[in-house]
């Protein structure tokens, strides 16, 4: 592709979803904002008030960058590939509380070395989220309250059907009239719904890994930030559970 297809590639794609989407919508870019902003600042945290070199820190970093690109395609119109990065921040959730109670395998698979965690089937499996989710007094209130384990697994097939590409529902060419992508509601909300679904999911699981996080006095800007984007009532049990050893 020589330069001027390239730019004309661009500029069509430009002048198709911003003439005809989120100009005229601008509520949904501000609802994008606050998530990355909130992620933004969970990520801040993780990485201020935990081992900078553990799993929770160094894995919100990977984290972010799969948020970034998901947000990316999501608002260019590449809803099937927005999705891809979904999976991964998921995943990546769990993994880095699985391998915050065993540094040495976050060291071993961080490193790539023989007989590491995870090489083949990952962290998503069934028993694997339940034996996680009863590790401490606030991961099994947490499981009880939110049903973790069944909502994320079922969430993780959902986005492994645009990875795999199963059937209508997971791609998005078809409904294209032409070569460019456009802004498609219906495809943007089911995206949207899982990015929040994911979001909620990381800072419950961080919270209550680290419940000290939802009560420290540090920080608080980012935290009134994170916490805004909750649900009332995902704040008010996250309240009750990060104080559990005070009651």
């Amino acid at each position: 592709m020589n330069s001027d297809h390239l730019e004309t590639l661009v500029l069509a794609w430009v002048k198709s979803n911003w003439k005809y989407s989120y100009v005229e919508t601008p509520q949904i870019l501000q609802q994008i904002n606050r998530f990355l902003g909130a992620q933004n600042c969970l990520g801040f945290v993780l990485c201020e008030e935990t081992d900078r070199d553990g799993p929770f820190a160094l894995l919100s970093l990977e984290i972010e960058a799969d948020v970034q690109a998901s947000t990316l395609l999501a608002i260019s119109g590449f809803y099937r590939h927005a999705n891809l990065p979904l999976r991964s921040w998921l995943s990546l959730a769990f993994a880095s509380l699985w391998f915050s109670f065993a540094p040495a395998h976050f060291d071993s698979w961080f490193n790539r070395k023989p007989k590491a965690p995870f090489q083949h089937d990952g962290v998503m499996e069934k028993r694997t989220l339940a034996e996680l989710m009863r590790k401490t007094p606030e991961l099994r209130k947490v499981e009880s309250e939110f049903n973790l384990v069944a909502d994320s697994m079922k969430l993780h097939t959902e986005l492994c059907d645009f990875v795999h590409a199963r059937g209508k529902p997971g791609l998005d060419v078809y409904l294209r009239d032409d070569s460019v992508p456009h802004f498609y509601p219906q495809h943007f909300e089911t995206w949207l719904g899982c990015f929040v679904k994911i979001f909620e999911t990381w800072a419950i699981l961080a919270f209550a890994r680290y419940p000290k996080l939802f009560k420290i006095a540090s920080h608080l800007k980012e935290k009134q930030e994170i916490v805004s984007t909750l649900s009332s009532e995902t704040n008010s049990k996250l309240s009750l559970i990060c104080n559990l050893n005070q009651v």
